[in-house]
């Protein structure tokens, strides 16, 4: 089995993903706590020890407010972290897969974007991220970058659970109605890395579940699988005076891998379904 060595493997993505390709490769995960991508010698000795055939990095500063009040951490993490996994991943000829996100556009279109749109990131989270991508693109060629938005799954704190928790409170809610993206199930995401890396697909590709929605589109879908009766009242961006701008519509089309596969990942409210129904069990 070829190794994979997967950065910020107990994050709720990276936990996905060391399921869902444990029985096609040989797996070795890293946590946060476990090795920081900021520690250039680490990350760089981490790699060379290992000679993966592939690494996937998902560790990154994912908190978009955060980011805008320290955007210092936020290009440490994001853009020279990921210059140290890129710079070891080049010396071990290993190919990486680093996960980056629908922040690097604008928001300022009507239909999902493609992977060859121009970016142009409106916030730090975006921009730091974007230096990721850069690095990736600039120093490899064995590599794919995978865009996606709004993921839900089991572990750590996301959206559903979030929506989920208010209700079990009884307080109403108030959710955004001008942001517009594709809510994403991290194993849909985690399966359909697999099946890119098992099929030997680079490039750029945007993996999020089909169609798109509104956060309080997204919230009252939430409820109504949940058979939940409550208050969710509907509020513009402006008013919650964020310290980060969020692209107004970001919904990510699956045309590589629609291009690559035949079809696009399933709807985003099957995929709902589907995560509902196994923190049920």
């Amino acid at each position: 089995m070829e190794r994979v060595l997967v950065f910020g493997a107990k994050g709720m993505l990276g936990s996905a993903i060391m399921d869902s390709l444990s029985s096609s490769f040989e797996l070795v995960g890293f946590g946060h706590e476990e090795l920081d991508v900021t520690d250039e010698k680490a990350t760089r000795r981490a790699i060379s020890d290992l000679e993966p055939g592939i690494v996937i990095h998902a560790a990154a500063y994912t908190d978009v407010d955060g980011c805008e009040t320290n955007p210092e951490e936020s290009y440490r993490v994001n853009g020279q972290g990921t210059l140290y996994v890129v710079q070891a991943c080049r010396e071990t000829k290993s190919r990486l897969v680093y996960l980056s996100t629908d922040y690097v556009f604008d928001g300022k279109t009507s239909r999902p974007y493609r992977e060859e749109d121009p970016v142009n990131p409106i916030n730090v989270y975006g921009k730091s991220k974007l230096q990721g991508e850069q690095h990736v693109s600039r120093l490899l060629t064995d590599f794919i970058i995978i865009r996606t938005q709004w993921l839900f799954g089991k572990t750590g704190k996301n959206f559903v659970t979030t929506v989920l928790d208010s209700a079990r409170d009884g307080k109403p809610m108030t959710i955004i109605r001008d942001q517009i993206g594709s809510p994403t199930y991290v194993m849909d995401l985690s399966c359909a890395i697999s099946q890119l890396l098992r099929k030997d697909f680079r490039g750029i590709f945007h993996v999020a579940n089909s169609s798109f929605c509104s956060w309080y589109e997204f919230a009252k879908k939430i409820l109504e699988q949940r058979g939940v009766q409550m208050s969710v009242v509907p509020v513009d961006s402006d008013s919650l005076h964020q310290k980060a701008r969020r692209p107004r519509f970001s919904a990510l089309g699956n045309f590589s891998w629609q291009k690559a596969f035949g079809e696009p990942l399933r709807h985003w409210e099957d995929a709902l379904k589907d995560f509902l129904r196994s923190i049920d069990l």
